[in-house]
Order: C-alpha cells, then sequence, then structure tokens
C-alpha cells in the first residue's frame, strides 16, 4: 500500500513515469489515483530547483503503482528527517509579514477537495491565478510555494519562510557569517583600510551635477562610476627631492561604493531618464514608447487601406531545373486589407526587395487571380482570395515605394500613397503580425527552413533540407492565405450591425458585408486595364518572325494577319511595340501595337524553357545558366580549336604553295584555266573513280614534281588549245599506270 510523503525511485524506461524519485503527495483510495511529485535523480550535482526543475505532480493510476512495487519495477527509499538549521534564529521568522502571506496562500491551497481539485480536475492553472490574484502576487510566486509545499513533506510552516536554500531534500542554508554590508573588504578585493561611509547630500549633488555633464548619458552606469570614480576619487601628492610632484589615489579617505553611486544616481536623476537615455530615442520609438492605439483606426470601409510590406522568407529553395541547387531564400510580399484583415494579394520572387517586385503583388491584389491559380494548380481556392478593388490609400514603409515610379503609379491609378513613419512598426502591425503567423504556422516546419541563427558545431546544416522551388512554394503560401482567410478569428472586431445581419467572423465574411454595406463605390480593374496601368512595359521589334525582347521571342496567330508584321516581312522599318510580359504565366505576355490601344496575348516561342513547374525567376535563371554553359564550351575548347585552326592554315600554305609551283612549271593563262570548267568537272570525277579501281598505288598529280610530268603535259596540250582534254586525261592515267 502507498503512503503519503513516501519516497519511489523509478528506473529509466518505465513507461508513463519519468525516471528519478518521486515523493507521494496525494492519495485517493476511493477514487484509486495518486499524485507523484518529482523530485529529482538524487545526484548531488544534479540537485532539485523548484524555479526550473519543478513541475506539477503527476496524477497516476494508484493500482498501477502498487503493481510495479510488487513486481519491483519501481522501489520504495527510505525517508530521513531534514536536519536542523545551523542557524536558527535568522530562519526562523515565522512572524515576517512575507511568512504571513505565504502561510495564507498555502492554507487557501491544501485543503483535501482543493488538492483533488488541482491535481486530478484539471483546474491547476485556474486556482492558482485566483489565489495569487487575492493575494496580490504572481503566479509564478504561488506556483513555486505550492511545489516547495510538496518538496518539505506538506509542511505548511516550513514551506512558508522566506529566503529557504532549496537543495536536495530542501535542507537549510548553511549560514556561517552575518549577511549585510560587509565590514572588511579584503576578500573582494576592496582596500582594507577603508571602512566606506553613508552617501551625504553633498554626493547626491556632485553626482548630479557629474551626470549633466557627462558627455556620454548613454554609457552603461559601470562605465559611469569608473568615470566619477577618476574625477572625484580622493588623491594625494608626493614631492621629490628635485620639485618633481606625483599625484595618486589617496587610499586612506573613503568614497561611495558603485553600490551606492548606482543607489544615488537613480535617486537624483530619475530611473526613467537614465532608460531613456541609455535607450536613446529611436530604439524608444521602435519598442519602448507606449501605444494606445490600433492599426485598425479610422478605417470606415473596405479597400480604404491597403498596407503593403515585404520580408525575406525563413526558408530555402532549390532550383526547378536542378534540384541539387540550393537558390537561397525568397523575398514575400503581402497586401492587406486594413478593415477586414483579408489577404487581398502576395507575391514571391527571387529579387527584391523593389518595386519591380512590389508592384507585381500591387496588381495581385486588385486583379483577378483565376489564371494565376489555375498555373499554380489550385484553383478550386480562387473564391478565398478575391479580386480586390483599387483602394483609396496604399500603406507602406519608407522602403522601396518611396519612389518617383511609385507616385506615377497612383497617379494613374487615381489613388494615394500614404507612408509609415520611421521606426514605427506598429503602425503596420497588421502586415507584421502577419508575417509571424504565417512564419509559426507553417514556414518554420517545412524542410529547409531557418531553425535558428547561430549554428552549432555539427549540428546538421538545415540548408541541406531544401525541397521546395519556388512554384512550388508559392503553391504551398497560396493555401496556407486561403486557410487564414477563411479561418482567422475576427470576432473581436465585430460590430453590432454585423451581429444582427448574421456575420461570420472570418476576414472574407468581413469584406463581403463591408463591400455591400460600407464601401458603397468600389471600383474593380479589368484584366487588361490592370495589366496596362500597374504592370511595366517593355519595347520590343517588330520582325517577321515576332516580337523579339531581350533575347525573347513571342509570337501569336493573329501575327498573320497583322500588317505591321507584313510590312516587316519585307524588311519595312516599323515602330516598336510595347511588351507586358505576364506575372502570372511565365509563358504568356501581352502587347500593345504602335497607335493601337488594346492589350494583345502572345506567347513565349522558346517552349522548351518554359514548363508548367518553372517561374519567370526560373526561365531567367536557366537562360543565363544556357549563357555560361556557352561561355564553358569555349573555354573548354579553345585548345582544340587553336590546334585546329592552325592545321587549316598550314594546309592552306601548303595547297597554295604546290598550285604556285605547277603554274610556275607550265603557265597558263587565265581565261584558260577557266574555260571548261564543267568539262574538268566531270573528267575529274571520271579520273577518280577510275583511280578507285586500281590495285596499285596512284600518285596524285598535285604531288607530282615538274621534272617527272610526262614529257606530252605541256602548254600547248592545255584545255581551250585544240586538244581533246577527256583524251589528254586518258593518256596521263595510263602512263601512271605503267610507271
Amino acid at each position: 500500500m502507498i503512503h503519503l510523503d513516501e519516497l519511489i525511485r523509478v528506473p529509466p524506461g518505465t513507461q508513463g513515469i519519468r525516471p528519478g524519485v518521486h515523493r507521494v503527495v496525494y492519495v485517493a483510495q476511493r477514487e484509486r489515483l495518486a499524485a507523484l511529485f518529482w523530485m529529482g535523480l538524487g545526484k548531488p550535482e544534479e540537485a532539485l530547483k523548484f524555479s526550473s526543475h519543478a513541475r506539477k505532480p503527476k496524477a497516476c493510476d494508484l493500482l498501477h503503482i502498487e503493481e510495479l512495487l510488487q513486481r519491483n519495477l519501481i522501489q520504495r527509499v527510505a525517508v530521513e528527517s531534514i536536519a536542523t538549521p545551523p542557524n536558527r534564529v535568522r530562519w526562523a521568522q515565522e512572524s515576517t509579514k512575507i511568512a504571513k502571506r505565504n502561510k495564507s496562500i498555502l492554507l487557501e491551497l491544501t485543503p483535501d477537495e482543493t488538492q483533488f481539485s488541482l491535481l486530478f480536475s484539471g483546474s491547476w492553472t485556474r486556482h492558482l491565478q485566483a489565489v495569487a490574484a487575492r493575494h496580490e502576487v504572481s503566479k509564478k510566486t504561488a506556483t513555486l510555494l505550492l511545489l516547495r509545499y510538496y518538496g518539505l513533506r506538506r509542511d505548511i510552516e516550513a514551506a512558508s519562510l522566506d529566503g529557504r536554500w532549496r537543495k536536495g531534500e530542501c535542507s537549510e542554508r548553511k549560514v556561517t557569517r552575518k549577511l549585510g554590508r560587509k565590514h572588511k573588504r579584503v576578500e573582494s578585493g576592496h582596500r582594507p583600510e577603508a571602512i566606506g561611509r553613508n552617501a551625504t547630500q553633498d554626493d547626491r549633488d556632485l553626482i548630479k551635477i557629474f551626470y549633466d555633464t557627462a558627455a556620454d548619458q548613454s554609457a552603461s552606469k559601470a562605465s559611469l562610476y569608473s568615470h566619477y570614480e577618476d574625477l572625484f576619487s580622493p588623491t594625494k601628492c608626493t614631492e621629490e627631492a628635485d620639485g618633481t610632484i606625483e599625484l595618486s589615489k589617496d587610499e586612506s579617505v573613503p568614497i561611495l561604493n558603485e553600490r551606492q553611486f548606482r543607489y544615488a544616481l537613480n535617486k537624483v536623476v530619475g530611473e526613467l531618464k537614465l532608460l531613456e537615455n541609455a535607450a536613446g530615442e529611436r530604439r524608444i520609438n521602435l519598442s519602448n514608447r507606449v501605444a494606445i492605439g490600433s492599426a485598425r483606426d479610422r478605417v470606415e470601409y473596405p479597400g480604404q487601406y491597403y498596407i503593403i510590406d515585404a520580408t525575406v522568407v525563413d526558408v530555402y529553395l532549390v532550383s526547378a531545373f536542378d534540384r541539387r541547387r540550393i537558390i537561397g531564400r525568397p523575398v514575400l510580399y503581402v497586401v492587406i486589407d486594413a478593415f477586414s484583415s483579408l489577404i487581398v494579394g502576395f507575391h514571391l520572387a527571387l529579387e527584391g526587395p523593389n518595386f519591380a517586385q512590389a508592384r507585381i503583388a500591387m496588381y495581385r491584389a486588385v486583379s483577378d487571380k483565376a489564371q494565376w491559380l489555375n498555373w499554380l494548380g489550385v484553383p478550386h481556392i480562387a473564391h478565398l482570395l478575391p479580386q480586390g478593388c483599387v483602394p483609396t490609400f496604399w500603406f507602406a514603409d519608407r522602403g522601396e515605394l518611396h519612389s518617383a515610379d511609385s507616385r506615377a503609379l497612383q497617379v494613374e491609378l487615381t489613388t494615394s500613397l500614404s507612408l509609415a513613419a520611421a521606426y514605427r512598426a506598429e503602425w503596420k502591425a497588421i502586415v507584421e503580425r502577419n508575417f509571424g503567423v504565417l512564419n509559426t504556422t507553417c514556414v518554420h516546419w517545412v524542410p529547409g527552413a531557418v531553425r535558428n541563427r547561430e549554428k552549432e558545431r555539427g549540428a546538421r546544416d538545415y540548408r541541406l533540407d531544401a525541397i521546395f522551388t519556388l512554384k512550388e512554394f508559392s503553391r504551398f503560401i497560396a493555401r496556407q492565405v486561403a486557410k487564414l482567410n477563411l479561418t482567422r478569428d475576427m470576432s473581436r472586431h465585430l460590430s453590432g450591425s454585423m451581429v444582427s445581419r448574421s456575420v461570420v467572423a472570418s476576414p472574407t465574411s468581413f469584406w463581403t458585408w463591408g463591400i455591400q454595406h460600407k464601401h458603397g463605390s468600389a471600383r474593380y480593374l479589368p484584366q487588361e486595364a490592370a495589366v496596362r496601368s500597374m504592370l511595366p512595359h517593355t519595347t520590343a521589334l517588330i520582325t517577321r518572325f515576332g516580337l523579339e525582347s531581350e533575347k525573347r521571342t513571342y509570337v501569336g496567330d493573329w501575327m498573320k494577319e497583322h500588317e505591321q508584321f507584313k510590312l516587316a516581312g519585307h524588311n519595312v522599318s516599323v515602330s516598336p511595340a510595347k511588351l507586358t510580359p505576364s506575372p502570372d504565366n511565365p509563358a504568356l505576355a501581352w502587347c500593345q501595337m504602335p497607335h493601337e490601344s488594346a492589350m494583345l496575348e502572345v506567347k513565349f516561342q522558346n517552349r522548351h524553357h518554359v514548363t508548367q513547374e518553372f517561374c519567370s525567376e526560373d526561365v531567367t535563371e536557366l537562360e543565363t545558366v544556357c549563357e555560361f554553359l556557352g561561355q564553358d564550351l569555349k573555354d573548354d575548347t579553345k585548345a582544340i580549336r587553336i590546334d585546329l585552326s592552325r592545321e587549316n592554315r598550314n594546309e592552306v600554305r601548303e595547297a597554295k604553295d604546290a598550285t604556285e609551283a605547277t603554274l610556275a612549271a607550265t603557265p597558263l593563262t587565265n581565261s584558260a584555266r577557266t574555260k571548261g570548267i564543267s568539262a574538268n568537272r566531270k573528267a575529274e570525277v571520271q579520273a577518280l573513280e577510275s583511280r578507285t579501281t586500281q590495285t596499285s598505288q596512284i600518285v596524285p598529280a598535285g604531288h607530282a614534281s615538274p621534272e617527272v610530268l610526262p614529257a606530252h603535259t605541256t602548254a600547248e596540250a592545255a584545255p581551250g588549245t585544240g586538244v581533246d582534254y577527256f583524251k589528254l586525261m586518258s593518256t596521263e592515267m595510263a602512263h601512271w599506270s605503267e610507271s
């Protein structure tokens, strides 16, 4: 049978119970339950610390514990009494204010009914919070008192005393000297003859003057005290026989120590001013300033404010065409409606942050996302990523949108741009918090995520776990954004009219209800207008092969009948067209022909570079890699090319020398050499065919020297002189065969 305050040793490997020494702190015979309080491993070097190691007692089945004891799978441990403290006078302060408060807290927590509710009914936190609130202490204080009560054999008097040394079996701290101000400071390195003194009003006045005239008031208190000691510590003068004097510190005069200086400095200057001077204005505005407003203040309807911001995502990606190559971390742009917290658009890129990528996120916010979601392969979530209306204000930080191109875009859309003040991230708290939600809920749990900023030696490099391509991760984020738009809890922002109309507390419902009942004049852009006004365009040359821009060719079936391309086929110079690549599909683009207003769709011609899994960034990367591979080919074959070119030059020189030597031996006129070329060609073919049928080796005519030429081969027997060239060649062949 198990008894209260009994110690039980649990070896490693026991299922459901932490290994170590446990104390039985509660037994419910009727309910067949027992509570075990972990006391540590029983080793002096691993003593129990209530502030960090102790945990809530574990509720166990009483029959299971008794069975383990009977089978000797766990063992009872003999209990020794706690030794009497050596200095009982100081520790037995049962009448102090803190001890009385601790005792009253434990008296509320230790009755049997309360203990049963705490340990077995799941009301541990609720009871502790209620008791802590009634006694005006923190929940941690109440928890530590209760854990100390369990560790000290449920002794309320011992657990209520203040200043106990929590070690092992919670034995008393051994005090060998009087605590308090030191009489002698030899052991701590201070001057033995300087006993010390109390701070006077003159000291406080001097400290205030010193601080007001300090050059760097943001320095640490230790640095300030060192400077104060150098300036105002007592000095003495030593004079030599030759009249030389030397100043040194007078060790016999007591001065204020650092602790006294810190205390006096807090009193005369004020702790708030010290903290403000140490932090600086920027740090105070960023992290310490009182913030009583809300990011949704003065937002009356959906589409009034779109908040946009960018961050580098904590995950590494791989190349789409070679998954062995890691391409780094992408940049995520998010656009959120301030009224409904609906994520109206986002964009993932390998560049940036810059305005070229930010305007793609802005385009996604106000355009139809159906084509983009179809390309991603998730068309079924289109209703959770609705098209946003043109906002009244774009709200951003002083980054990429603070530019001339951004202002030109606002003029084109007839919208306004609002910029947050520097070091005021709370103005964009909605989008800033959204980054944290995305990281904690999904990004930090995928392979390749950034685990910690500082790497430990021997730990696996988390970058090697990267698996996602840019398109795959875009699809992953799209699903998570759709989930947030559908399930984010917006119940705290419900108004009375929303409740009366049974509006669901989600961003999508807030958006739909706000557009119908709050906005009144929402303006949506057609796809063609969104492309023309929001996306950047480049110039493209019109040729008979299509539109050419940046080494890319775009084609469309409508080009066959277009007048500009027909003129280009006749080498007529025509004006260039405007080309806008599609951010939704890298294989598509829109073009605007000269003197026309319509936006026509064209397709990327090099389709072997564009697959269903490639983004526009992947296409650009592939083209760059191809250029590098071509340059590598040139570098690798440079030596062979040089050798072959040298051999060709030698071949040309030898052939030239041989031809000049032959012409010098048997000169011919230019007209004679160019006459009868067809007949010469036919005779040459027949001569070559005859040579292949011979079994003996034939000496080529071009390598015969003038001395061995047949006697009948003279200038008079040349073509064009009345002699049959075919008969002459036959005679020469017969002569070669005889020789």
